[in-house]
This record gives structure tokens, C-alpha cells and sequence, in this order.
């Protein structure tokens, strides 16, 4: 049954793998969603080999299940590739950005009750000295102001 399906999964994921863009109903599946889906699934086959491979190696045949593993691979491969295809297809509807746009630059948190042109704001009659930018330094009267003298050098030990 997984190697019925691994195949058909495998036919699928080459086929979007050569093709990339594909119609899919009314809309269409970009190509590199298309080629990312075929390559998951065209991976499936070469994962069920490996996955049979390490467990006879390990000996694990007893404890658990071959149709496990398989059953897992496939439960992982298949939506995966599904999700990517249906979501490039369907997914880019653009109805969340207009919904965003249409909002606007209003204020959600303002009171409905008062109208923009109602809100004033209060000013203290004395501001606080936290903001006020300190005072400029004094100029010395014995440099002129201008360009600095050259650094030594650090690296000059003469």
C-alpha cells in the first residue's frame, strides 16, 4: 500500500519538478512552491528506502513495525507537499492586506464620544527642566576656535 502510494507521490512530484507552474481549478500554482512540493515528494521513495535499510540494520524489526515507519514518512511527505501546493494557490487572496487598508488611520483606542476637533491639550505653565538642553559651554578667551592639532601617533616611538 505505501509503495502504491510512494509511487503515485513520486509520478506527481517529477511531473512538478519538469513542468513547475500548473493550473490548479481557477487558480494557478507558482513554480518554485511546484518544484519545492515535487521534491518532497519524490523524496518520499529514497526516505522509505533509507528508514529500511537503518532498521534492519539495527535489528528493530521485533520492537517495531516496518508499516509504521512508512505510515509515518508518508504522514510528514504528503501534507507537506499538499500544504505547499494549496497555500501558493490559494493562499495569496490579498483579502487580509485590503482589510488592513480599509481600517484606515484612525485610532482604535479613541473615545467615539469626542470628536477630533473637541481634544486640547494641557500645558503646564512651567515646563520641567528634565527636557531643557543644557547650557553651551564657555568659550576659553586664549584658543581660537578651529581645527584641532593633529594626534601623535601611537605607534611613533622616536
Amino acid at each position: 500500500m505505501f509503495f502504491i502510494l510512494g509511487f503515485l507521490m513520486a509520478a506527481a512530484g517529477f511531473s512538478m519538478l519538469v513542468l513547475g507552474p500548473f493550473p490548479l481549478g481557477r487558480h494557478q500554482v507558482k513554480s518554485r512552491a511546484a518544484r519545492v512540493a515535487g521534491a518532497i515528494w519524490v523524496g518520499y521513495l529514497p526516505l522509505v528506502f533509507a528508514a529500511r535499510f537503518l532498521h534492519a540494520q539495527l535489528g528493530l524489526e521485533e520492537i517495531i513495525n516496518p508499516d509504521v515507519i512508512y505510515g509515518i514518512l508518508l504522514g510528514l511527505c504528503l501534507p507537506a507537499g499538499t500544504i505547499i501546493i494549496l497555500r501558493s494557490a490559494y493562499g495569496d487572496s490579498g483579502q487580509r492586506r485590503q482589510a488592513l487598508a480599509a481600517v484606515g488611520s484612525r485610532n482604535p483606542f479613541a473615545d467615539p464620544k469626542i470628536s477630533e476637533n473637541e481634544i486640547t491639550l494641557e500645558v503646564l505653565a512651567e515646563p520641567d527642566n528634565f527636557f531643557v538642553p543644557p547650557p553651551p559651554p564657555e568659550a576659553s578667551s586664549g584658543k581660537k576656535s578651529g581645527r584641532r592639532p593633529p594626534e601623535k601617533n601611537p605607534f611613533d616611538f622616536s
